[in-house]
């Protein structure tokens, strides 16, 4: 929580990929909620934010340069995907065609839809039904664009690299995106920290640079302008954005 004389912001970490039988809603979170007239979050995942999301990821991630995602791969690399791909249900002509952000994405959602994880049941989704019905002003933090560019604007080794990682990882990816959102729900921040923020630490600093730093030093300027104000607030944005020295 983040306060001033005459205005007061709730933060609030949420996980994108949640089983449908997890008890998340503390009473502390809905006080907070109602309190609030504005919530902020990520990004409009509404209707048109899903047609907008359809147009760019089919933009930004669809090849189109006449080349295949095994083009780039090794033997090595081409058989786990033909292994993750059959293990997660998707096909190798369907990854063939994209981007290698996106191809890791799809395995990595392949595998928590294996283990029973939804993002339709988000914690996201379920605050944003909750500020529709409730009539509060929302306020998006950036672009779908935006979002989506932080992958995709990576370079192709980078990208390259994280697909391996993906697929090797795949058969245990949905075991560990449950244990994230069972810590997630008691507060394990330690646990969050280490399993989300030190990887990212771990790779090369685009990685971790697009993909949080630079986005949360744009969200900390629309928030502090907000604070600038008088109100009460509530940001619910993915937990990784408010974990480690650069939250």
């Amino acid at each position: 929580m983040a306060t001033d004389f005459d205005s007061t912001l709730y933060l609030f970490g949420t996980v994108h990929l949640l089983p449908d039988d997890l008890d998340w809603q503390r009473d502390d979170m809905r006080e907070a909620f109602n309190e609030a007239g504005t919530i902020f979050f990520e990004v409009d995942t509404g209707t048109q934010g899903q047609i907008d999301a359809t147009i760019l990821t089919t933009n930004l991630g669809l090849r189109s340069d006449g080349r295949r995602l095994t083009d780039s791969l090794d033997n090595y690399q081409r058989n786990l995907m033909e292994a993750a791909a059959n293990n997660g249900g998707l096909t190798i002509a369907a990854l063939d065609g994209m981007q290698p952000w996106l191809a890791s994405e799809y395995l990595t959602f392949a595998a928590a839809q294996n283990a029973g994880l939804s993002a339709e049941l988000s914690a996201d989704e379920a605050l944003k039904s909750r500020a529709e019905r409730s009539g509060k002003n929302v306020i998006y933090l950036e672009s779908l664009e935006t979002q989506i560019r932080a992958s995709a604007d990576l370079p192709e080794y980078i990208q390259l690299d994280n697909l391996t990682e993906t697929m090797e990882q795949f058969n245990t990816l949905g075991f560990d995106a449950t244990e994230i959102a069972a810590q997630w729900s008691v507060g394990g921040t330690a646990y969050l920290t280490e399993k989300l923020i030190r990887p990212m630490k771990a790779r090369p600093p685009e990685v971790f640079n697009q993909l949080l730093r630079d986005r949360n030093r744009a969200w900390a300027t629309t928030l502090s302008r907000y604070m600038e104000d008088s109100g009460t607030g509530f940001v619910a944005v993915g937990t990784a954005h408010l974990l480690g020295e650069q939250s």
